[in-house]
């Protein structure tokens, strides 16, 4: 299976912003902390899978409610996947593609998508030596499209 990474797109700026409404929306009796564009998508000028990543962010208390306000929305509940305090969905199919994850605030999980989004903002040489990484990996056949 090959991995599609396309030149960055700012179409996908938009698009998470179409997103954070729906999301809002959806979560509106949630107290939700944020609404956060992660993954290479919210990096200007940075190639990437095109896939939105986004985090709503809340309280721990408050993980359940936000589960059952997306599922409500029709967004399918993933469970962890491996990354404790992040939980995963699949998206309806309406709307850009797109990856939601629901975030404990402060959580590792949602302090390293930060951290990585801000570095790859921040150092213009990291960016493009990160997107040269990303399409020669992409040249591959990988099988698996989270590498």
């Amino acid at each position: 299976m090959r991995v599609t990474v396309v030149p960055w797109n700012p179409q996908w700026s938009i698009e998470f912003e179409s997103i954070r409404r729906e999301l809002s929306n959806a979560c509106a009796s949630t107290p939700v902390r944020a609404i956060e564009h992660v993954g290479s998508t919210s990096v200007p000028g940075l190639a990437a899978k095109p896939i939105i990543d986004v985090a709503v962010v809340v309280a721990r208390d408050d993980v359940d409610d936000a589960i059952a306000a997306l599922e409500a929305a029709g967004y399918s509940y993933q469970g962890e996947r491996g990354v404790p305090d992040r939980h995963a969905f699949h998206a309806p199919p309406h709307g850009p593609a797109r990856h939601v994850y629901v975030a404990v605030d402060a959580s590792l999980a949602l302090r390293n998508h930060l951290a990585v989004r801000d570095v790859l903002r921040s150092d213009p040489e990291l960016r493009r030596r990160y997107g040269e990484l990303k399409l020669d990996l992409a040249s591959r056949d990988i099988a698996d499209s989270d590498a």
